[in-house]
């Protein structure tokens, strides 16, 4: 199975590791459970290889999908190195996203592909800005956009949906369509061809359209996004060989994270960096793959690899898992098997992998199963009222926190509205608490705060923007204080900032403002509002510098600064004429341009849950953590549709009964272009309803898997909807059944 197996001392690695630890080159598959310590076992595969020089020349390349785990992947070999007294060894291998590995393929050959040294990347919400641009104009030419709406409750719906929702629903659909081509290595001078054969009203053709105009404005521009960056590295690999022989040399080993997210292209670029001689460690869970509703990510790539791996002998499991208590094991393996040997649907049964998570065998080294916790136990719980739920969930957690000082508890949702609605009643309760992401908002604060301040000094006689400017940057407890906010609201600013000689501020100020607490810090900040308007004559970008000094940004909050500053120089050199105030007006209209950026940083940081509070999440994002308590309101078949009766939100309601599911339409109708055969409309919305309840099963067998001690799943019973997977645990005897008081 391996090659060159050396006799290794192992002390600390339970069985599936120890063995996937072995590994010394060639291809290998390791599916692994959730709390397998897959990315441990990596580091510890990594640091073996490096300090037994196996490496030889080249150098190991780890490969990831989030930012948050390049840092960890880092931190980890490191330290398994150091452990070694090889800390020197650290040159010899690198941890890359998957982009910033296609964009250091690109740049060594950027003369080939016509792009200059620096490969000009625009971001995702640049995208979707631009797609949202041309979409507009786009529609100003066809007068089929609406041809899909439904004419029951025409004007309710057209106010509502074809004027906001639908719109907003087909840049997104628009914006998934091209990565889906660019991904599938469609491009448009190939797709174009089918346009004779599409009806005006065809999604796919609205798709093309968009994405032929979309394409020739990055080329206009002498731009690519971030899936060009993996079709150019691809160019250059298949062209070039010489360069994909050093690149083959360079990265000697090749590990894959999360390979149950790879897309086609991506897995493509791996395999052929790899060479079918070549080592490659690819990681993943096919369970946990919720992101691939008509996304490229596609978790059967995966699957199929470790199918094939394993005929020739090539697959290591990682099977135990020492993150839950066996109770909590068991629901996961019990939903597993309900899926496959019991779901009511044939299209459902294969959406979890037969794979079972096993507890840890005593004896085995290492840390075993949390076992008889002070407070343990998985159940379900039910209520028919949202508001009593959030209260109830909310009063489980301050008790579960009071008695357990270190404990580290969750509560998960399914949507960011249900998250605000928990917070108030938190804060209600006393319950320290953190969001998932807050880190996000507090970035998003302060580019708001830079905003408002460039905006009054670019209008600096309006006290309402001064206003803006002191409240968001320099007093924030000036929000309270209404009566503050009211006179500078209605005082002219320049009397306030520029008092006349001989004129002091205390015979314009009533009195009852001068004897505010606050007042101090007011005086404190038109101080710092002189001095800012004295810099009004800089640079946009250079502006934005100075605010950020002057007011101590640090960090991330740097990070956003120099980002505005950036977003304004190339606003100004777009449009020579542009003046500070239009600019600052075009950024404060377009906020969500800085969401992508925003969400880079935020998952560099990571996140690490803390003890004696609880952590607020979407069960989207809870993936790849942990809690020792997790609390999952709103499983019901709305929010968790389980089966193919349920609804799901992929289709939308408000469009014509044969149109609801474009994204499914648009799959369908290629892939019926592509292999010669008639356009099924019907089955491709089952295929495509499948498709999105199996994603909800995985999701909600990752929502399980979060829990080490105590699980709490709540759902309720407005929609008259039951999660029936739930209640097929409840049967089994797995999950025990709670009926809250006060219902």
């Amino acid at each position: 199975m391996f090659r060159g197996v050396t006799e290794l001392v192992i002390s600390n690695l339970r069985p599936g590791q120890k063995e996937a630890a072995d590994y010394r080159g060639g291809y290998l598959a390791v599916p692994a459970v959730p709390g397998a310590g897959k990315t441990s076992v990596l580091a510890y595969l990594g640091a073996e290889l490096l300090s037994s020089s196996a490496v030889g020349s080249g150098k190991l390349l780890v490969v990831t999908y989030l930012n948050s785990s390049v840092a960890s992947f880092r931190k980890k070999i490191k330290q398994e190195l150091e452990a070694r007294g090889k800390s020197n060894l650290g040159h010899k291998f690198e941890v890359r996203t998957i982009h910033s590995l296609a964009a250091k393929i690109v740049r060594e050959r950027p003369d080939i592909l016509q792009v200059s040294d620096e490969v000009p990347v625009v971001d995702g919400d640049w995208s979707t800005r631009l797609i949202r641009q041309l979409l507009r104009q786009w529609l100003s030419d066809t007068d089929n956009w609406e041809a899909w709406v439904s004419v029951v409750q025409e004007k309710y719906r057209k106010n509502k949906y074809t004027g906001r929702n639908w719109f907003n629903n087909t840049v997104n659909l628009m914006e998934q369509a091209v990565k889906y081509f660019k991904a599938h290595k469609l491009r448009h001078d190939y797709l174009q061809h089918y346009l004779v054969s599409l009806p005006a009203e065809s999604y796919l053709r609205w798709a093309i359209e968009i994405y032929g105009i979309y394409e020739s404005e990055l080329k206009q521009r002498g731009l690519c996004d971030f899936d060009d960056l993996i079709l150019f590295a691809l160019d250059l690999m298949n062209t070039d060989s010489d360069l994909l022989e050093r690149l083959r040399s360079r990265w000697t080993y090749i590990f894959e994270d999360e390979a149950q997210d790879s897309t086609p292209l991506q897995e493509e670029m791996l395999l052929l960096l790899a060479g079918e001689n070549g080592n490659i460690v690819r990681v993943g869970d096919t369970n946990q793959s919720i992101s691939s509703t008509f996304t490229a990510a596609d978790p059967e790539l995966f699957k199929k690899f470790c199918a094939e791996m394993k005929k020739q002998g090539k697959v290591q499991p990682l099977s135990y898992s020492s993150r839950s208590t066996p109770e909590i094991i068991n629901i996961a393996n019990t939903l597993v098997d309900w899926v496959r040997i019991e779901h009511p649907d044939s299209q459902c049964k294969e959406a979890l992998a037969g794979q079972h998570i096993s507890a840890v065998p005593h004896g085995v080294p290492g840390p075993g199963n949390p076992e008889n916790p002070s407070i343990a136990g998985a159940l379900i719980a039910r209520h028919n009222n949202p508001d009593r739920e959030q209260k109830d969930v909310c009063a489980r957690v301050k008790e579960y926190l009071e008695r357990e000082k270190e404990g580290k508890a969750a509560i998960l949702t399914r949507n960011n509205f249900t998250i605000d609605k928990i917070v108030e009643e938190l804060e209600n309760m006393g319950v320290p608490y953190r969001v998932i992401n807050s880190g996000a908002r507090e970035v998003k604060n302060t580019l708001r705060a830079l905003c408002a301040c460039v905006d009054f000094i670019v209008n600096p006689h309006d006290g309402d923007r001064l206003n803006s400017a002191l409240k968001l940057a320099l007093v924030p407890g000036l929000k309270e204080a209404q009566e503050l906010v009211e006179f500078l609201s209605n005082s002219k600013v320049e009397q306030l900032i520029y008092p006349q000689p001989g004129e002091p501020l205390e015979r314009v100020v009533p009195g009852e403002i001068l004897a505010h607490e606050l007042w101090p810090d007011i005086l404190s900040a038109l101080e710092e509002v002189r001095k800012w308007l004295g810099a009004s004559r800089l640079p946009p970008e250079s502006l934005v510098m100075y605010l950020a000094e002057e007011l101590g940004l640090e960090g991330d909050d740097m990070a956003m600064a120099q980002r505005l500053a950036q977003e304004f120089q190339v606003r100004a050199g777009r449009d020579p004429r542009a003046r500070l105030v239009d600019l600052v007006e075009e950024v404060k209209k377009n906020d969500r341009a800085f969401n992508y950026f925003i969400k880079v940083l935020n998952d560099r940081a990571g996140f690490e849950p803390g003890p004696g509070e609880v952590t607020l999440s979407t069960c989207h994002s809870a993936k790849g953590l942990e809690w020792d308590a997790v609390f999952a309101v709103g499983m019901s078949n709305i929010n968790f549709p389980t089966t193919m009766q349920d609804p799901v939100k992929v289709e939308k309601n408000y469009l014509k009964e044969d149109a609801v599911n474009p994204e499914a339409m648009i799959k369908a109708e290629l892939e019926a272009l592509e292999n010669g055969y008639t356009f099924d409309n019907e089955k491709a919305r089952e295929i495509a309803k499948a498709a999105a309840v199996n994603e909800h099963l995985r999701l909600l067998y990752v929502t399980i898997t979060r829990a080490e001690k105590y699980l709490r799943l709540i759902f309720g019973t407005r929609e008259n909807y039951i999660c029936k997977a739930l209640y097929s645990l409840h049967n089994k005897g797995v999950l025990k059944y709670h009926e809250p008081a006060g219902r």
